[in-house]
């Protein structure tokens, strides 16, 4: 068993600190339900299904819960863990989930430590779920009391993967991937930008299918099909799944049959199987990075030698000190010199005569030196690759941004704010390095792009980077390029950071190397000559990024229902969009600008959009990371200014609720409204004379327990009755709760006898 007492543990909540956390045997808690009338100890724990939390009662005294980065998870064991919750004590002695409902940890004398003192409900289980909170339920299935831990998970964060298999040979260097179709999912050759083809790996197990409505990937009940289905509020077990961390590639097991995803290599069709030995699926991009980072430091730094070895060590720095003009030198602290100088001192080590030593003495010591400057050198090659692409990507676009305003008519200094989220820029990069083309041959360079870039964006954010950001930022257009260069600068910083750190422990720097030198999905092999070709792919997702922040500032979409497909008269081609609706009519948008229905963007503004893999559906309809205000006009009768018109815009990967409360005499809805991910829903309120409109809008989320008794986020909407004009169009009162977060809402009023005025709000959550 684990020397308990020897480790040094959490004592309090750090997300950023990555420990070895030793286990002793675990209590009874079969996928993590620890029921009433259970004591842990010291040394004891409970892990959550997927074994991705872990609740511990620390020898200290601390009762802490940890998300695993790298297991496992077993007893008598240890596994590298960050500490997302604790109770901060150093004198617990028993921790006890009491069938009066209380949960306490108490003293060895019999006082409390720690108790959140919900004694008095009909107590059904403490669960460590799978999505980082610690819960309570009673019997009636309601949350009674939570840790309110699930904002603090650092690994892996919510990202968009390629779902890959490693069972299907690549054909021309084109791998088979997991496909979203109409009637399930299949096995299918990867094609540039399919969003069938893509898949976002939430903390709480889903699998959301890039063809957003909603959709995830499940498990039809009572059969061993999976299934492309709706996802269901709140999210049933069956469209949970549960994966591994760390490297190389996992299983995929679903949560409600404990049924494995595989696939019939026969005839390459998706199925369910009661086993898998094969740990056939990567999630792309893999950032083996992540888990290489988190592994625990290496003691000693590098493979001690004998005494007998330290004086040929001692010799050889001598040696490569006089031949390189060096009057000290330690061979091993120069690891972080760039692979020339490594290679130098390689060439140099190699040539020595080591006649004055016994062959089993000096030969062990130059293999292994020999191994660390090979791997130090390939490593010092890949960062030195990174940081050409990084800086062609980001460091050099101050002029792009400048093109991209004034395509989007911005002037220089302008001071209309503007709203993003940097995650949103760096996570649309990797989406369009995701949805490139793949190279040929057996490695693909784009993955390996966004293998690496992935990792640092996730070490730069568990660190609590106050450069990489999760949070929603506001700042002025003209103050925007300095925004956006102060992330990019230091993502660069973390990726210096991860280079050390790599390059001094020589546990992470065997790994690297290996990755390096290999051509699977994980591997991290980079050829300096496709980095330019990688710059272009994931160029486009930085177009579309920054124009998801500037249009919505500046324009709004218009829309209406008609019965014809004709083209809008008086409205440029370029700046409409039309497309059926099921009853046979036809729904026609146009942009324009917020304050005049007939003054358009450039044409070059939406191009730019158009060129770099932007789709008009998602644009016109506000999807995928697109959140323009929305008006409708010729909708109301003559008395559109006397309507406001809401877009509530999902940027989290939660299913939430939309509900409005609307006194009388206003009038307000569709309410509740079921918001998914990444979409938007419109509300419409009619105002009333003489008080206009003067509602509240709550937004929700079902995964938090009995939700309905605290929204995520809200804010009151009014609009002033127009009489014989339009409406002034204002917000007031904005909360949100949790780590949920609300952009600064767009207020557009409304042109009489011409459209309604227009809100528009984002809720997100990092």
């Amino acid at each position: 068993m684990n020397n308990l007492s020897d480790i040094t543990l959490a004592t309090s909540t750090n997300p950023s600190a990555f420990l070895t956390v030793p286990l002793g045997d675990p209590v009874q808690a079969d996928n993590g339900n620890i029921p009433p009338n259970t004591r842990m100890l010291p040394g004891q724990w409970a892990a959550a299904a997927d074994n991705g939390y872990v609740l511990l009662l620390q020898p200290d005294g601390n009762l802490v819960l940890y998300q695993v980065v790298t297991g496992p998870v077993a007893a008598n064991s240890s596994f590298t863990g960050s500490a997302i919750w604790a109770t901060g004590t150093n004198n617990g002695a028993y921790f006890d989930v009491q069938t009066d409902g209380n949960l306490v940890l108490g003293t060895s004398d019999g006082n409390v430590a720690w108790s959140p003192y919900t004694n008095g409900i009909d107590p059904q289980e403490l669960l460590v779920q799978t999505d980082g909170n610690l819960v309570l339920y009673n019997t009636l299935n309601q949350a009674c009391w939570a840790s309110s831990s699930n904002h603090y998970q650092v690994w892996p964060p919510t990202r968009w993967v390629n779902v890959q298999s490693r069972l299907i040979a690549p054909e021309k260097g084109v791998p088979f991937v997991l496909t979203a179709s109409s009637d399930g999912v299949t096995l299918s050759p990867f094609m540039a930008g399919s969003p069938n083809q893509i898949w976002q790996v939430t903390a709480d197990g889903r699998l959301l299918s890039g063809l957003l409505a909603g959709l995830v990937l499940g498990q039809d009940a009572g059969s061993s099909t999976p299934i492309n289905t709706t996802q269901s509020v709140p999210v049933p077990v069956e469209q949970t799944w549960l994966w591994g961390t760390g490297l190389g590639p996992t299983t995929i097991q679903n949560s409600a049959s404990n049924q494995y995803l595989s696939v019939d290599i026969t005839g390459g069709s998706v199925q369910m199987q009661d086993t898998d030995t094969s740990s056939q699926w990567y999630f792309m991009p893999t950032t083996p990075l992540d888990s290489i980072m988190a592994l625990p430091a290496s003691d000693p730094a590098f493979p001690a030698f004998t005494p007998d070895q330290q004086a040929v060590y001692d010799w050889i720095n001598n040696k490569l000190a006089a031949m390189n003009n060096q009057r000290h030198l330690i061979l091993r602290e120069q690891y972080t010199n760039g692979a020339s100088t490594l290679d130098n001192y390689r060439q140099d080590m190699l040539g020595l005569d080591y006649s004055a030593f016994p062959p089993q003495v000096w030969q062990p010591v130059v293999d292994q030196l020999k191994l660390e400057l090979s791997a130090a050198s390939a490593v010092n090659s890949l960062f030195a690759c990174y940081t050409s692409f990084h800086t062609l990507l980001f460091e050099d676009q101050g002029a792009l941004l400048s093109e991209l305003g004034l395509d989007a008519s911005f002037e220089d200094g302008d001071s209309t704010n503007i709203g993003g989220i940097i995650l949103a820029v760096l996570s649309g990069v990797i989406y369009t390095v995701l949805s490139a083309e793949t190279m040929e041959g057996e490695i693909n360079y784009f993955a390996v792009a966004a293998n690496v870039l992935q990792s640092g964006i996730n070490v730069a954010v568990a660190a609590q980077s106050s450069s990489v950001s999760p949070s929603l930022f506001q700042v002025a257009y003209a103050d925007l390029w300095g925004q956006l260069s102060t992330t990019f600068e230091g993502l660069l910083d973390t990726f210096g950071t991860m280079e050390s750190t790599i390059l001094t422990d020589w546990a992470k720097l065997k790994i690297t190397y290996t990755l390096i030198a290999s051509t699977a999905p994980d591997g991290l092999f980079w050829n300096s000559g496709e980095t330019g070709n990688m710059v272009k792919a994931a160029k486009q997702g930085y177009v579309l990024s920054v124009m998801q922040m500037l249009l919505p500032a500046k324009y709004q979409i218009y829309q209406y229902l008609d019965v014809n497909n004709n083209p809008i008269d008086g409205v440029p081609a370029y700046a409409q969009y039309i497309t059926p609706a099921i009853d046979g009519t036809y729904f026609k948008y146009w942009i324009a600008d917020s304050t005049d229905w007939s003054i358009y963007p450039q044409e070059i503004a939406l191009t730019q959009v158009w060129d770099n893999g932007g789709s008009k559906d998602d644009f016109f309809n506000n999807r995928n990371g697109w959140a323009f205000a929305l008006t409708r006009p010729y909708t109301y009768s003559g008395n559109a200014a006397n309507y406001l018109v809401i877009a509530l815009t999902n940027l989290s990967p939660n299913t939430l609720v939309a509900t409005v409360f609307n006194p009388s005499p206003t009038s307000a809805g569709p309410s509740p409204q079921t918001l998914y991910p990444y979409e938007t829903v419109l509300i419409e309120a009619e105002a009333a004379y003489p008080g206009g409109v003067a509602i509240t809008l709550s937004i929700f989320d079902p995964s938090r327990g009995n939700y309905f008794d605290e929204p995520i986020a809200s804010f009151d909407a009014f609009q002033d009755y127009s009489g014989f004009a339009a409406g002034n169009v204002r917000t007031a009162n904005a909360t949100t709760a949790g780590d949920y977060q609300l952009s600064t809402p767009l207020c557009n009023s409304g042109g009489y006898k011409q459209y309604p005025g227009a809100i528009q709000a984002s809720i997100y959550r990092p």
